[in-house]
């Protein structure tokens, strides 16, 4: 059986121009989603990306912008 420790799963949230165009789920670490929204970024042609902690009622904990 796999385990993970901490978060089982984080949300990143995709933005351009202040409206939501792709939702991804990341199970990776927090510093890790934050890696991944950046790189994301460029690859959607977003301006904005979220982390949200979907273990805490989808808290955001982090934020990326251009």
């Amino acid at each position: 059986m796999l385990r993970m420790e901490g978060p089982l799963a984080f949300r990143i949230d995709y933005f351009r121009k202040g409206a939501k165009i792709a939702a991804v789920p990341f199970p990776g670490s927090r510093q890790e989603s934050l890696n991944a929204a950046a790189n994301g970024l460029k690859r959607l042609d977003a301006d904005e990306a979220r982390i949200l902690d979907m273990d805490h009622k989808g808290k955001e904990v982090g934020k990326v912008t251009l």
